[in-house]
Parts: structure tokens; sequence; C-alpha cells
């Protein structure tokens, strides 16, 4: 009887563990450090599953970048995209689709219903790019460079760029 408890027990362990993996993997988190503050993205990593994931979005949506939670941005210092000022706090970013190869960041306080923006803050453009090699997993990246850095979302053949600067 003690065997089957501490059999169970150690089972139950391996579940809770293999699912917080799974959960992690799902829903990583990247950060970069920024001047005088930490800028982290949360997000959802969907799987492409072999699909051309531009096809899934329809032309005029709003695509919260991720999957099952929403892409959040945190800064810790103001951050300037293209002409725009965005001040420390916490967002929500959006991508939306325009039409063609036009896409724009959406940096807002919420979304409402279909993922549209509530309270926007700033929309920068995205630049598009195909033919990598193919990523499975949805992943942003914050790449830093000199003097400025990159929001960089990488899924299936695709990756969708914007340019960011520490505006303190």
């Amino acid at each position: 009887m003690r065997k089957r408890s501490i059999v169970a027990i150690t089972l139950i362990l391996c579940m809770v563990g293999t699912a917080a993996v799974f959960s992690q993997a799902a829903n990583p988190r990247n950060t970069a450090t920024l001047g005088e503050g930490r800028v982290t993205v949360g997000y959802g990593s969907p799987s492409s599953g072999g699909r051309d994931v531009l096809a899934l979005i329809a032309p005029g949506s709003y695509w919260r970048m991720g999957a099952d939670v929403n892409t959040t941005l945190n800064t810790q210092t103001d951050l300037r995209f293209g002409d725009e000022t965005i001040p420390a706090g916490s967002y929500m970013l959006l991508a939306h689709f325009l039409e063609g190869e036009n896409w724009e960041l959406v940096i807002c306080k919420g979304v409402q219903a279909g993922f549209r923006p509530k309270d926007t803050v700033a929309i920068v453009p995205f630049t598009l790019e195909k033919g990598h090699p193919p990523v499975e997993r949805m992943k942003i990246d914050l790449r830093e460079g000199m003097g400025k850095s990159t929001l960089v979302l990488s899924w299936g053949v695709y990756s969708l760029s914007a340019e960011f600067s520490d505006a303190s």
C-alpha cells in the first residue's frame, strides 16, 4: 500500500513538472536591457503546423502576436519607436495587417473585441521580410544594437521587425 502511494505521488509530481515545462515553452518571455531600464516582452508561442502563417490573417485584421495570452511590453524606461515616444509602463502589442506587405505595430493600453486596440499609445510601421528558414514556434526577440534595438517577431518563413531606442 505504501509503495502504491509513493508511486502515485511520484507520478503526480512528474506530471506537474512536465506541465510547468510545457507551459513555459508555450508562453516564453524574452528580456532585453536597454539604457537605464529593463524592457520585457511576454507572449504565447503558437506552432505553425506547416501552414502559411500569413494566410491565416485577413487584411484589416489585428493580431495579438501570439496565442492564448495577449502580447505584453513592460518597460522601465521611455522608448522611442520611429517618431513616437512610449513612456515607461505596461502595454499590449498588436500587429495590424493593412494589406499586401504593409503591417503596423500597435502599442496600446488594452484590447477590445476582435483584438482591436483600446487606448492606442503609438502606431509604428513593421517591416516584413520573407524567405527565412522556417520557425515552427513563433518567437519574439529583442535584439540590441549600436544605439538602436529591434523587436523581431519570427514565425514560419516570415519576420516582422520594428526598431526602437531608449528615449530617456
